[in-house]
């Protein structure tokens, strides 16, 4: 055997090209087999990523396990799996085995990858498998996500389930902490159970990236005492909030500060509140502004909106791209024309028809233009042939 396939980095590079492929999966684990050298870097390969919670339960031993078969409404048949007893030690260090191994997690209680069999995890189990492990379960664990809706099941099991996920987070965030991205639903649960859950994440110390999604409508969380408690991430630089559109929102206040925010989503936010987060960023390079403005929105709440992104001296050589939906006026619009540096800009939901001259001081104003999007709720005659013969000296633009 060749010297260089002794090097475990190049066989994890080897591996996971081969997993790319077409039946990589099966190559992959037919490499796993075939040696001692091969078998940790392939199942390395095979268990970085994983898509749902059931393979992880299917790695306890089949006497710890019961199935059972559920009709769909698609005529198919899904197979609930879940678990019988309480695992003993070497039921749980099978586990550890390739609970290891994991880097990136997306908590669905559904098997969608396989749609033949079609299997799913029971709700319960998730609870059953955090409050019987007595170690950290996902030691190397990077990223974790949550599905924002579980579809076949009841509400009152998406809530139960919600209500586990603080557990969860709280042990991936154990010392030495190795959570770097999160993607987490805020479900309508009690609010002693909301306050464990943002509590959690702030455990996260060395947290990056944290995106937050209302499924069902926020009925007693305060997204102003969420995002007071996330000021506290002092290493997330992407932050994406996107709220039911019916959610209720606490009247705003003064917020502490995100000293290393650069990226910012804000969806289906009211007007009012979109300001003081803005006010929070201290971060003086942000690269994207993502905000979607819901509801009735005064005029002058958007106006001092983007008074306050148009002050941000800094920003206008960072932004690189900028998402604004709100009944945005010409002169809201052409306070943007400082940013040199932007290449994306998508407006949407303005209140205005994009005139000649705008088109023509946007494509002089952003040079480096590469995508421009413009969707206005005034009727008026297409425009694309103006936006094209308007932005002739924007050479990248698409």
């Amino acid at each position: 055997m060749h010297a260089c396939l002794y090097i475990q980095e190049i066989l994890l590079d080897i591996f996971a090209e081969v997993l790319q492929l077409r039946y990589g999966y099966r190559g992959v684990a037919s490499l796993a087999r075939t040696c001692r050298l091969f078998m940790e870097p392939a199942l390395d390969v095979l268990w970085a990523t994983q898509h749902s919670l059931v393979p992880l339960v299917m790695c306890f031993p089949s006497y710890f396990l019961q199935f059972k078969s559920e009709k769909q409404s698609n005529s198919g048949v899904r197979t609930v799996v879940g678990i019988r007893g309480v695992p003993d030690k070497a039921a749980w260090e099978k586990l550890f085995f390739y609970t290891r191994r994991i880097k990136t997690l997306h908590a669905d209680l559904i098997d969608r990858d396989n749609q033949k069999s079609m299997s799913a995890v029971h709700f319960s189990v998730l609870s059953k498998m955090l409050c019987a492990c007595q170690k950290h379960l996902l030691p190397n664990l990077r990223a974790l996500s949550f599905p924002g809706a579980l579809q076949h099941f009841a509400l009152e099991t998406c809530v139960e389930y919600a209500n586990t996920i603080n557990r969860m987070i709280l042990l991936s965030a154990m010392e030495p902490s190795t959570l770097t991205s999160l993607t987490c639903p805020l479900y309508s649960v009690h609010p002693l159970e909301a306050d464990k859950l943002v509590t959690a994440i702030t455990t996260c110390s060395f947290l990056e990236n944290l995106t937050m999604f209302a499924p069902v409508e926020l009925q007693t969380l305060y997204l102003y005492e969420i995002l007071q408690k996330l000021t506290a991430l002092k290493c997330l630089s992407t932050l994406a909030i996107h709220l039911h559109e019916s959610s209720w929102i606490q009247s705003p206040e003064h917020l502490g500060a995100f000293p290393s925010l650069q990226s910012v989503e804000l969806r289906n936010f009211p007007s009012q509140f979109v300001l003081p987060v803005i006010r929070s960023i201290h971060c003086p390079s942000l690269v994207s502004l993502r905000i979607g403005v819901t509801g009735f929105a005064l005029p002058h709440d958007l106006h001092d909106l983007m008074a306050e992104i148009a002050t941000r001296t800094s920003w206008k050589e960072s932004l690189k791209s900028i998402s604004l939906s709100a009944k945005l006026m010409e002169s809201s619009v052409r306070s943007l024309l400082p940013f040199t540096s932007l290449q994306h800009v998508f407006l949407s939901d303005i209140r205005l028809t994009p005139s000649d001259g705008l088109i023509r001081d946007m494509a002089m104003a952003w040079p480096a233009l590469e995508t421009l999007h413009i969707l206005y709720t005034i009727v008026a005659t297409p425009l694309v042939g103006n936006i094209r013969r308007n932005t002739v000296s924007c050479s990248a633009l698409s």
